[in-house]
Parts: C-alpha cells; structure tokens; sequence
C-alpha cells in the first residue's frame, strides 16, 4: 500500500496485514525470466515463439518418457528453449503446455512501452497477484513504483499488466480495482483511507477514484521527490495531506490519461506552446 506519513496529515500506502493504508492489496510486477520468448512488439512474432516453444517442450517431456530417466533432467534437456527449473519440474510432473492464442495480452514492458506478453501458467516464471489485479479480459488502472537505492524513484500509470523490471529494477503494482476468486470486481483503495481524506477535508463527497488520482498528482511532484528523494529510494512512499484537494484530483488524473494515452497525444507545436506552458506552471506550482 502507499503510506501517508503517520503524522496528524501524512499516513502509508499500503500494508498486507490490516486496512491503516490506501490500498489493500499489492504485487510486484510478472516475471516471465524467459523474456525473449514471451514478449515481442509483433502479436504474429510472439505466437510463433510461443508455438514453437511449447512444441518443443512437448517433445521433450516425450523423449524423457521415453528414456531411462538416469541423467540428471538438468542436463538432460536441450536448451533450445530457455529452461528453468520450476519449468524442468513440470516436465517431470508430465505437465503439459498448449499455446492458446487467447492469452496473448498487451502488456507495458517499460515506461511508455507496449509489448505483446503471452500471458499463461508454467511457462510464466512467476505471476505473483497478476490474476487478481489484471486477470485477462478485465480493466484496472495501476500505478507502478520502482523504489531501489540503485535507481531513481520511478511512478508510471498503466491499464494493462506490467513487467517486474519496467523501472529497470524490482517494481511494485498498486491498483484501483482487484477481482476476487469469483471475478468479481472489488475496490483497493481502503474505506480507512476514505475515511481519513473526508475526515481530514472535511467533504464526504470524496470518492476512492480521487484518492487514486490524488496519490499520483502528489507522487509525480517535483519538490514532494526532492524532500523525500532519500525516503523513496527504500521504503514505499507516505503520501501528505495537501491543501487544495480537488486540484491535486484533476492534476492526478490528467497525469494518468497522458502516462496511459500517450501514443494518442498530440505533439508539441508552436501553436499549443502557450497552453503546454500554462499547464506546466500549474503542475510544478510549489507544494
């Protein structure tokens, strides 16, 4: 969860034991260790890949059946493709891979980058909570945080599911929404959050979609980084209570529609300068 400081107008962000926080439940982001061959920029490229891959380990697992299983299957295997040893021991379990073209999904790689992701169990190393915040076929909206003394604090908003390494080190998901076993989708954000900002604004209209926009407006500001630029690099951020609410909400949320919509907005020309200005100066106004 993010964090607000635990002073009377900051608190955290996110927690797994209790609902003190903003959201409810995080992951960090899918590592499938086998990037080349499940992610590609070209949908027909990636099923080919898949294909062939899970083709291949079909063979094999035929050819350890049919062997005397006495070789290591570490060393048995053909390398071919890129083996694990999770991988290696759902041949042993005789598991099997089939491509399905429906779990080919879109998929942000790295920061204002798409790839096509084959998205499926076994041969995605490791899928964490990926199913419960961006199960294939259901919207959300994430915010991606990359928090790591190596790397500069990294926020980037996505609606599809995210690569472990889009900040090039360990990224952590923060989500609007997440589904439960039966699909069914619930909020992330706390009601404890909810209402400690209506409580603290005094406006019970405040809804938990603010509160998401406000976190990011409040994550993506300048000064807010460079206080708490050392505090951001090991431990998740705590989020201040700021005065003008409703313009941190529109700030956030415009944020949000270029960082998702990039590939539709219009360049910068002569004729929008003025206005790109004028936005800027109101985003960067010191806190």
């Amino acid at each position: 969860m993010l964090f607000m400081s635990r002073s009377k107008t900051v608190f955290p962000t996110k927690s797994k034991t209790d609902e003190a926080a903003i959201f409810k439940i995080f992951s960090v982001g899918i590592v499938t260790s086998r990037d080349e061959w499940l992610y590609d920029f070209d949908r027909q490229q990636l099923a080919k890949k898949v294909q062939f891959f899970c083709d291949f380990y079909e063979q094999e697992k035929v050819r350890w059946n049919k062997s005397n299983n006495k070789k290591v299957i570490n060393d048995f295997v053909d390398r071919k493709i890129k083996w694990t040893s999770e991988l290696e021991e759902h041949l042993l379990k005789n598991s099997s891979l089939e491509f399905n073209p429906d779990f080919i999904v879109t998929s942000t790689w790295r920061p204002f980058t798409k790839k096509y992701l084959y998205l499926a169990k076994i041969i995605v190393h490791r899928l964490y909570q990926q199913e419960q915040i961006f199960p294939i076929g259901k919207d959300n909206v994430a915010i991606c945080l990359t928090i790591h003394k190596q790397v500069p604090f990294v926020v980037i908003a996505t609606n599809c599911i995210c690569d472990n390494g889009i900040g090039s080190r360990l990224s952590q998901i923060l989500t609007l929404y997440y589904y439960d076993e039966n699909g069914n989708r619930q909020d992330n954000i706390t009601d404890w959050s909810l209402e400690k900002f209506q409580t603290y604004y005094n406006n019970k209209k405040i809804k938990k979609l603010d509160i998401f926009h406000y976190t990011y407006a409040v994550l993506h500001h300048p000064t807010y980084r460079q206080k708490y630029e050392q505090n951001l690099k090991r431990e998740f951020p705590r989020v201040p209570f700021y005065e003008n609410f409703q313009q941190w909400v529109k700030w956030g949320k415009k944020l949000i529609d270029l960082h998702i919509n990039y590939e539709t907005i219009i360049p910068i020309t002569k004729s929008n300068a003025i206005l790109q200005r004028h936005f800027k100066n109101q985003i960067f106004t010191k806190i």
